[in-house]
């Protein structure tokens, strides 16, 4: 479960919690007695999710990792060298066409020993309240993933796909660039380039 936000017809934002699988999205308003109905935005318009392999070892040590050097491993302009924390905004920019900045401001949801999560604020080319969920998971045999999930909700029709194409782009940069930290530390950690041949 997740947490987001809808917004009431006055924009007054209303907390939501979403449930994420990989094909629904249930988003549950929790309204105040000063909600003014009916809601807006309540519910994103598409979704994706992605998982990158991060190599053998326990799920928090790529965190872990991230702590040292957050915008080391982050490849996204405007984040901080700070592991980020609850509440913090960070001012994200997105390099469009190598060259192009495009605003991304976020503000972190919630942070944890292995996850961390971005909602979107006002300027962001997602819309403000989709929601970005990172987190280091579990897998078979003592392997472990990057997961990446998005709630998104500006709906672009066709243009959506390049959205996602370019999103995996990011996050597959991101775990490439984790997955080559941990095996500067550990070289049987993560089988870096392997995992992350250059595309």
């Amino acid at each position: 479960m997740k947490q987001g936000n809808a917004k009431d017809s006055a924009a007054n934002v209303v907390p939501t919690t979403l449930e994420i699988s990989s094909t629904t999205i249930t988003q549950k308003a929790q309204p105040t007695s000063a909600t003014v109905y009916p809601l807006v935005m309540a519910a994103p318009s598409w979704v994706y999710n992605f998982e990158f392999p991060l190599g053998h070892g326990n799920n928090v040590e790529p965190f872990n990792l991230l702590r040292t050097c957050f915008n080391c491993y982050f490849p996204i302009n405007g984040a901080t060298s700070t592991y980020p924390y609850v509440g913090q905004v960070l001012n994200l920019k997105i390099l469009v066409a190598g060259a192009i900045e495009v605003p991304a401001p976020v503000k972190i949801g919630y942070a944890g020993d292995f996850y961390f999560q971005f909602t979107a604020l006002a300027g962001h080319f997602d819309g403000e309240g989709s929601v970005i969920n990172f987190a280091s998971i579990p897998k078979p045999n003592g392997e472990r993933a990057l997961n990446v999930n998005a709630a998104i909700v500006i709906d672009r029709g066709v243009w959506n796909a390049g959205n996602q194409l370019a999103a995996h782009g990011q996050w597959y940069q991101f775990a490439s660039n984790m997955c080559m930290g941990l095996w500067r530390t550990n070289a049987s950690a993560c089988n870096w380039p392997a995992f992350y041949p250059p595309y």
